[in-house]
């Protein structure tokens, strides 16, 4: 029989988890807000620590509210519909310069939060999980803690042209043979909310005979502006199956002498917050202050996102990235718009790092946007690389904060720092930190 306990929730941490103590530990309750007098139920008790989850919420906080979306509590994907935006906000902003401080060995006083305009329906790109059950297609995301999938008719978060292919998808899965045995769909819109590329992935199926199924099934249920794409297996595997839209989007910097547009391919990474995204490049050219005699490596460069734009400003850009279609990607993107002053490098970022240094190759500055394992290994050889400013945009704080403070011990100062709010309502939140060599 479970322990049920009475506790109030002090602060909420990374991992959007409110915080409270009972008999001397850390209890960690998620879903909870500042002030929330809860009841919980004790999942996990270790030595120092708690897990539970709430039972009943016996004096709700002042900033708790009735959440807008129907599918809160339940589906794994959001953390903080139950409180205000500027709330969520203040959540993040907190618990990031705790962070910072205590693994970054910093001593910042304060950080500024980038709010997103709009806390809804800002994702360009989603995964959704499907399943057959009893010959019905139920998509949507995976249950809190669990591996079952709650079926949904909307998502608030996603763009609304995602939301309307739900129908057509449910319908379209439900005729194949093989519904059974596609684990996932991902869906992408491009940047002005048209043009839709669907990936759907296939286990256990020979190539010819799901493309032969999929190329009947899908011109019933989309129209000429969806492209549809199969993955069996890794990335690599990906190949169309009805030509239509591309991923595309614009920088339309007023900075740039023109707009640049960046296409991908299926599998290539992409922000999933072109109004963020076009913030956070605007931000690295600011941070860097760039002259015609500047030399920029960009690690982890995808598609050339930041690569392309700040060509316009310094000598000479080279991006590393391992992922070969990137690279394509970043390649056919240059020569599109005739950079002449960009070379892209299919490479591990670890590996050509160290081959730059033991060639002696050195940049003025440094790009780094690396996943969210952080950049430790990359660190290692870039104070015989760099010999200006590095600019890090990292996806989780905690890697982030551990690489800032070996930064600090070879010889980079952290000169600004800000979180950006990519993706609101989540616990998810981006750092972007400019680092300038002593």
């Amino acid at each position: 029989m479970e322990k049920i306990s009475e506790i109030k929730i002090e602060k909420v941490i990374s991992g959007g988890n409110g915080i409270g103590r009972l008999d001397g530990k850390t209890v960690m309750v998620p879903l909870t807000a500042v002030g929330d007098t809860v009841t919980i139920n004790i999942k996990k008790e270790k030595k120092n620590y708690i897990i539970a989850e709430i039972a009943n919420v016996v004096e709700p906080s002042p900033d708790r509210i009735e959440p807008e979306c129907e599918y809160f509590g339940e589906c794994g994907g959001c953390a903080f519909w139950h409180v205000p935006y500027e709330t969520e906000l203040e959540y993040k902003r907190q618990w990031c310069l705790e962070t910072i401080n205590k693994i970054g060995k910093l001593e910042l006083n304060s950080v500024d939060v980038v709010a997103q305009k709009e806390s809804t329906h800002y994702r360009n790109r989603v995964q959704f999980k499907v399943r057959k059950v009893g010959g019905e297609i139920m998509l949507g995301f995976y249950r809190r803690r669990s591996k079952f999938i709650i079926n949904i008719d909307s998502c608030m978060i996603v763009k609304k042209r995602i939301n309307d292919q739900i129908p057509a998808l449910k319908a379209m899965l439900g005729e194949l043979k093989f519904g059974d045995q596609v684990p996932q769909v991902e869906v992408t819109v491009d940047d002005n909310n048209k043009g839709v590329v669907i990936v759907v992935h296939v286990t256990k199926r020979s190539p010819q005979k799901v493309k032969r199924a999929l190329k009947e099934v899908f011109p019933k249920h989309f129209g000429e502006d969806v492209a549809l794409f199969m993955q069996l297996g890794r990335k690599s595997s990906i190949s169309s199956v009805c030509k239509g839209a591309r991923t595309s989007y614009s920088i339309p910097s007023p900075n740039l002498r023109s707009e640049i547009t960046i296409e991908l391919s299926p599998g290539s990474f992409l922000q999933v917050n072109y109004e963020q995204n076009i913030f956070l490049i605007d931000k690295v050219m600011k941070y860097l202050e760039l002259t015609r005699r500047d030399s920029v490596i960009d690690l982890f460069c995808g598609s050339g996102n930041f690569s392309l734009p700040i060509s316009f400003f310094c000598h000479d850009v080279t991006g590393v990235e391992s992922y070969p279609l990137a690279i394509m990607d970043a390649t056919n993107n240059k020569k599109r718009h005739a950079m002449k002053n960009i070379e892209f490098i299919c490479s591990d970022v670890n590996s050509e790092m160290k081959r730059l240094a033991e060639s002696h190759v050195e940049y003025d500055h440094a790009i780094i946007d690396p996943p969210r394992d952080g950049a430790m290994e990359t660190l290692k050889d870039i104070n015989r690389i760099i010999n200006d400013k590095i600019i890090y945009i990292s996806c989780d704080i905690a890697t982030f904060s551990r690489d800032a403070a070996y930064l600090k011990d070879i010889g980079f100062e952290l000169a600004d720092i800000c979180l950006v709010d990519m993706f609101p309502r989540t616990y998810h939140v981006e750092t972007i930190a400019k680092f300038s060599k002593k």
